[in-house]
């Protein structure tokens, strides 16, 4: 099963097998962040993203992470079809990410706030979208054995944590309700 992480950091910096950047569609449009990771990445990444075109809304693709400390790097497509970030679409394109990275036999991923970095998703509703589909994936059986979230940011951290640990929280219950024959407390 697939062991959730949440922390502080920046995911460019990680040695993982995949770290994830959120696309805007074309390639062309990118934020300040994802401009940063492609000029940490150097030349041969910047070509390689030339190349890839267009991410589909809610969709993945995969390049290599060029001089990156990670191998990979998939471009999720966080908007949906009218240009928006939702709570939907941002657990579309990290569920289609994270097929695309176990296919491709990652054991260890790095997710950023996907959507709450362009500012259109508030980070409960992103903490509580991405941690919905990461648990999803976790029961699933897939190859990654690691999904961290690395968040930039003490308050950023704090709330990916919360949503984590009220998860956690209603796992417990919903197993002890279980073993009570599902009388309520």
């Amino acid at each position: 099963m697939t062991r959730i992480h949440v922390r502080e950091g920046d995911v460019a910096l990680e040695p993982l097998d995949a770290i994830f950047s959120a696309a805007e569609g074309r390639m062309g449009q990118r934020s300040d962040r994802v401009l940063e990771l492609e000029r940490r990445a150097g030349p041969e990444f910047q070509a390689e993203c030339r190349d890839l075109a267009l991410v589909e809304p809610g969709g993945a693709a995969l390049t290599g992470a060029g001089d990156l400390t990670a191998r990979f790097v998939v471009h999720v497509g966080v908007a949906d079809a009218k240009g928006c970030v939702t709570r939907e679409s941002v657990g579309a394109a990290l569920r289609a990410g994270l097929e695309l990275a176990s296919s491709r036999g990652c054991a260890t991923v790095g997710v950023a706030a996907l959507g709450n970095e362009s500012g259109e998703l508030s980070a409960q509703d992103c903490a509580e979208s991405l941690m919905e589909v990461a648990r999803e994936v976790a029961r699933s059986g897939t190859a990654i054995e690691d999904l961290h979230f690395i968040l930039e940011g003490e308050p950023l951290f704090r709330v990916f944590e919360m949503v984590r640990d009220a998860a956690k929280v209603e796992e417990q219950m919903k197993k002890l309700r279980d073993r009570r024959g599902g009388a309520s407390s």
